[in-house]
Formats: structure tokens, sequence, C-alpha cells
């Protein structure tokens, strides 16, 4: 990940057999216009915005979208089923590589 890209950790509680929703919604203009490399690695012009990714209590990835799966005024959404009773943790990145890219967005976790 480029040294200048800004990220955010979160942490929830999963149950096993549990399909969960993690959305990112509310984001500023700001945040969704710059494509870069911090969720692949490689520069596509479709990593936009934010990318989100969650990744168990090993530090496993268990789901990541890079391209926002925009929505209404939900920026990027992914959906699992958790495997065992454990902490998951939630990487919520701005595509970007210019550490100026930031802003303020919502995160919400539902329990399907």
């Amino acid at each position: 990940m480029p040294s200048g890209s800004d990220q955010d950790w979160y942490r929830f509680e999963a149950k096993a057999s549990q399909t969960y929703v993690v959305e990112v919604f509310d984001v500023e203009t700001g945040l969704v216009q710059t494509p870069g490399t911090s969720c692949t690695g490689n520069f596509r012009a479709t990593d936009i915005g934010i990318s989100l990714t969650v990744n168990d209590e090993n530090s496993i990835e268990v789901i990541k979208q890079c391209t926002p799966t925009a929505n209404d005024n939900i920026h990027n959404r992914v959906s699992f089923k958790a495997s065992q009773d454990n902490i998951h943790y939630i990487r919520v990145a701005s595509n970007a590589e210019s550490s100026m890219d930031f802003g303020n967005y919502s995160i919400r976790v539902i329990l399907q």
C-alpha cells in the first residue's frame, strides 16, 4: 500500500453462519474522485474513491471490494458469511495515493 494513503480500521464480533453486509455511505465528494493503487497495488483507473476489506481475527482477507459499488448514497458494500465466532476487522482505505485525499464517511455493519 502506498505510504501516503489514508486508511481506517474498525472491528466487530461476528457469529458463525451469520451473513453480514458492510457498507460505506455518505462519503464526501472529494474522496470519490481520485484513482490510485491502494487496493490492488497496481494502478487502475476504476479504483477510485474508497476500497473496503474485511479480515478475520488472524488478518486473513475474507472479502475485498476495490471498485465502489455505488448505489444511491452507498459508496461501497461487501457481504460475507462468517465461518466461526470471532473478531473481524474492516479496513476502509482511500484508493488515492495522496495523503491529502481525506474526508468524512459513515460505515455500518448489517446482520442479514
